[in-house]
């Protein structure tokens, strides 16, 4: 009998630095450049704020700051906060809300978080892996009811679990690279005139907190101990407008909100904004906005109903194939909205994008134009197309490939320009490389032109191959709204650019599309 000799190993016990007990939502947020939250919320979890595209404003307790791109922001159980845009760039978003009492936590009080690289690619992990534990609610609203999120019954497996192990990962990263700024510290550095803003911006906040009552311009001077003269002039040159008129702007704002809710009659919102009576509320609004507020709640009704409306092309297609052997997939409006290079014309422009399986893309862009110009006729083929009104899609199938994007540009009249490549220079018109060109039309509807593309299946594998278009597939594109040579020359986007000179042809800025 051998003799045998055990080795007795003694337990090491691991320490948790971060454990996180539960995740109550994980979203992401592209919003509009005026988002305006006039209700600051609380609640029992920690709850952070990363700013991926543009910046936004931060209220925390009774500090303002702003929150640039490529910044993050924790607010802790039971700190009062809320968010607003700049007016300037429509921000990008991410919010994380979970429940964890370890004391590291702390770290991350009252500072401004610096991302790097390796914690930007972590937290792009964090938001696919939520992806495949929630159910991603239908809407893109910042609202507190609408944080959580039901958990998938058919996810992959460990989502949830990966998902908790990322983010205990990312935060103790965040920790141990301490890029950390104080945002009481930033504000001493900040020069003069980021003073009168963040001064104009506790006025703001303060505005926000009190839209319920009837406040005049003496009680923001009190309030702040300040003499009229001097807020007056730091709120015009910050907002470009007197206190009183930005103070009735954000009750006529919360009132558009409480009419497309349909929750209060005109009455009851009267008077829970603080107006003295229903009638000089409605001549309020009407001056506000040239619309009573009758003649609001009609026009959001119409804009809902709006939503759902199919183009004409693809109207056709649906009634003669029969929509029920088809799948489609519908985006909601993708409003051309970026307002670039110091343009000064004012339009309302949108876009609509369906995927129907078997034929191909069908995108619509609308755009308000009095009096679009039209130099170029009907199926005119030209590179300048974009000095008359024009209305443009860029599409790249295949991100990263050799034959690059694809730029489809059609002007009220439908003279177009429809070419391929990777830049402006050295493009090739599709029919010349492939001998095909996408199907276009263009017509009016009230105050609006439009244009609708087809881009069909055939089309698309003959620039990029047998590629799969459906579910789960990712594009990158933009839309645009352009008119050079206009009498008030303009350039719009979809998806920022951000970039000093007018360029559209910067794959670099395009947006994501995303079949779900």
């Amino acid at each position: 009998m051998s003799n045998i000799n055990y080795i007795y190993f003694q337990e090491s016990k691991l320490e948790s630095v971060i454990e996180i007990k539960d995740i109550v939502a994980m979203r992401y947020y592209e919003f509009q450049n005026d988002v305006i939250f006039n209700k600051p919320e609380v609640h029992n979890f920690w709850e952070f704020v990363y700013v991926d595209k543009g910046q936004i404003k931060i209220i925390a307790d009774d500090n303002c700051f702003t929150l640039m791109q490529g910044e993050m922001v924790f607010h802790k159980p039971g700190q009062a906060h809320d968010l607003f845009g700049d007016g300037i760039i429509a921000p990008n978003v991410l919010v994380g809300c979970f429940f964890c009492d370890s004391e590291a936590m702390n770290y991350f009080q009252d500072k401004i978080v610096s991302i790097n690289k390796r914690n930007k690619e972590l937290l792009s992990s964090i938001v696919y892996e939520s992806k495949n534990a929630f159910v991603m609610p239908p809407d893109n609203i910042y609202r507190l009811d609408s944080f959580e999120m039901e958990k998938k019954k058919d996810g992959l497996i460990g989502a949830q679990q990966l998902l908790k192990i990322n983010l205990e990962e990312f935060l103790i990263r965040l920790i141990r690279d301490n890029e950390f700024v104080s945002k009481y510290e930033r504000s001493k550095s900040m020069p003069r005139d980021n003073f009168e803003s963040d001064f104009v911006e506790e006025i703001i906040a303060y505005m926000k907190k009190n839209l319920d009552k009837r406040i005049k311009r003496s009680d923001f001077c009190h309030k702040f101990n300040v003499s009229i003269t001097s807020m007056e002039t730091a709120f015009k040159k910050i907002k470009g407008q007197p206190v009183m008129r930005y103070f009735t702007k954000l009750k006529i704002e919360e009132a558009k909100r409480m009419i497309r809710e349909n929750a209060y009659n005109f009455t009851e919102i009267s008077e829970m904004l603080g107006f003295s009576t229903p009638h000089y509320f409605s001549t309020v609004f009407k001056k506000t906005i040239n619309m009573t507020p009758s003649e609001y709640a009609n026009s959001i009704k119409a804009i809902i109903d709006d939503d759902i409306h199919i183009g004409d092309m693809l109207r056709e297609v649906l009634v003669q194939e029969g929509y029920s052997v088809l799948r489609a997939y519908s985006a909601a409006k993708a409003h051309i909205d970026n307002i670039l290079w110091e343009s000064t014309y004012e339009t309302d422009c949108y876009a609509q994008l369906i995927f129907v399986e078997g034929r191909g893309f069908y995108a619509k862009i609308y755009a308000k134009e009095e009096n679009p110009r039209m130099t170029y006729k009907p199926y005119d083929f030209s590179d300048d197309v974009c000095d008359d009104s024009c209305v443009e899609w860029f599409m790249d199938f295949l991100p990263g490939n050799t034959e690059g994007y694809m730029n489809l540009e059609a002007t009220a009249c439908a003279a177009i320009n429809c070419c391929t490549g990777t830049g402006r220079n050295g493009r090739i018109p599709l029919n010349e490389r492939f001998g095909m060109l996408p199907e276009i039309t263009a017509g009016r509807s009230g105050e609006y032109w439009w244009v609708e593309y087809f881009v069909s299946l055939e089309l698309i594998h003959r620039v990029y191959g047998d590629i799969d278009l459906g579910s789960g597939a990712v594009y990158r594109g933009n839309f645009y709204k352009c008119g050079e040579l206009t009498p008030s020359p303009h350039y719009f986007s979809w998806a920022y650019i951000d970039l000093p000179n007018p360029e559209y042809h910067c794959p670099n800025h395009f947006g994501r599309f995303i079949m779900e």
